[in-house]
């Protein structure tokens, strides 16, 4: 026979070998045999002192008494102060704390019922300890899931949420005990659950739930935890789509974007061309403006394509920073050339509030160079003719905050979300008489943001807007 396995670390102790009863000296043998010998001991002692006088007699048989009362209580005693210990370590068993004070040292029933307690104990704890550990990883995976997690009884009664499930739905602070329609008045959720519980198959569905305000579409599973006779509950899965949706819509509108972008100039290089092609205008004025259109159209089609290949750069990080300190001043000031020609044309009056002793900043200074350009040239072409543009600076935790603000016709609620996506608009014509190709605002975000910086806009409706971005302060050191 094999010799048997030593324990493993963290299973319960083994159980030592039955003990053999103590028949000799059993706790029932030995109230038999005082017994017996209370019975015999006064026939005993009459049989000693038959000889004597009877107050002799009288004294011996009461102090004979009162030594068997007294062995009596001392036994009594001991077996009532040993079950009450046995009774107390139960009692702390149950409660899940450790046995004290057991009457290990006994040879008898109580002394074996001890040894066992003790063994029960010694297995308790290593299943509480189990438990224990198992409750917590299972805490520590839910709360670490990034989607939401719901599970009911078998009556549908809410047994468990878990935090992330919280931040996707407004629930109330305490759902245990609750029905799901009790928690969120959502009849599709309701009718998901209903059929877990009833154990339908293949139960997921997209669906939209509400919190402060603002919907989500969320992807909710449905998988039923089956008791043989019936159903112990299920667990619902809610997994936000929301961001993905957006940015499937996102794809769709860039792809039907960038294909009217790219065949509005070609169209109208094509359309130039035939006409060149199958008849040259005898007017050499009308040809020039033909091959001008041509020309205006193929330089705005390169400048589209050359913004798509630097935002697809900068998004992939293949655009290859160099930061350095920076004067913010002298960087607006160099802009100038390219920007007071349109501002003289529209009467728009460009300010530079920066004073020259604003601190210097850490970044790339082409990079720079074009989130400025772009954010001021948008300002100068987009305020109404006679307009004020102002670029002002200043200091928030660390940061440097530009703004760059106008005095326009502003930008209303609804466009602001997504006015730094890839083509938006808030007037297609307007921005395109403009010859911007759409991807302006795009590239400020994404370059921005490769500095650590971050973006935003601010806009009354009719008071005008104010583009701000922030990028790192540099330490102090010498400035270009």
């Amino acid at each position: 026979m094999s010799p048997p396995r030593p324990p493993t670390a963290g299973s319960p102790p083994p159980d030592p070998p039955a003990r053999q009863p103590y028949l000799p000296r059993s706790l029932h043998r030995k109230f038999l045999l005082g017994a017996l010998a209370i019975s015999l001991l006064p026939l005993a002692v009459s049989w000693l002192l038959a000889s004597r006088s009877p107050q002799s007699r009288l004294l011996s048989e009461v102090a004979l008494l009162v030594l068997v009362f007294a062995g009596l209580a001392i036994v009594s005693h001991r077996v009532s102060r040993d079950l009450r210990r046995l009774g107390d370590a139960a009692l702390a068993l149950g409660q899940g704390e450790p046995a004290r004070l057991l009457p290990l040292g006994r040879d008898d029933e109580i002394g074996e019922l001890a040894r066992t307690l003790e063994r029960m104990g010694k297995r308790l704890r290593v299943t509480i300890r189990e438990v224990t550990e198992e409750r917590n990883r299972l805490e520590a995976i839910l709360e670490a899931m990034g989607d939401g997690v719901l599970v009911t009884d078998g009556d549908g009664k809410v047994v468990l949420v878990n935090p992330a499930l919280r931040a996707m739905i407004d629930l109330p602070a305490e759902p245990v005990g609750s029905t799901v329609l009790e928690l969120v008045r959502n009849p599709d959720l309701h009718d998901l659950v209903m059929g877990g519980l009833r154990g339908d198959s293949d139960l997921s569905d997209e669906i939209l739930l509400r919190r402060g305000g603002v919907e989500r579409r969320v992807l909710v599973r449905i998988v039923r935890v089956e008791k043989p006779g019936r159903p112990r509950g299920m667990v619902a899965v809610f997994h936000d789509m929301s961001e993905v949706r957006r940015l499937e819509q996102i794809r769709r509108d860039f792809v039907a974007n960038v294909s009217h972008e790219l065949k509005t100039p070609l169209t109208a290089i094509r359309g130039y061309a035939e006409t060149l092609a199958d008849a040259l205008p005898e007017d050499p004025i009308q040809a020039k403006a033909f091959l001008q259109t041509i020309l205006r159209n193929a330089q705005r089609l390169s400048a589209l394509v050359e913004d798509l290949l630097e935002l697809s750069r900068i998004e992939s990080g293949q655009m290859a920073l160099q930061p350095e300190p920076l004067a913010l001043r002298a960087c607006v000031e160099r802009l100038l050339p390219s920007v007071e020609p349109v501002a003289r044309r529209r009467h728009v009056t460009l300010t530079i509030a920066i004073p020259d002793t604003f601190p210097s900043v850490q970044a790339d200074a082409s990079a720079l160079e074009t989130v400025l350009g772009n954010l001021v040239e948008n300002a100068v072409k987009y305020v109404p003719e006679g307009g004020h543009v102002e670029v002002r600076a200043r200091e928030v935790d660390g940061l440097a905050r530009i703004e760059i603000a106008d005095s326009g016709p502003g930008i209303t609620a609804e466009h602001l979300p997504r006015i730094f996506e890839r083509f938006y608009r808030v007037d297609p014509s307007r921005s395109r008489e403009q010859g911007g190709t759409g991807l302006g605002l795009a590239i400020v975000k994404h370059t921005v943001e490769a500095h650590g910086g971050r973006v935003g806009v601010e806009s009354m409706g009719s008071g005008g807007s104010t583009f701000t971005f922030t990028i790192p302060a540099a330490a102090a050191s010498g400035t270009k």
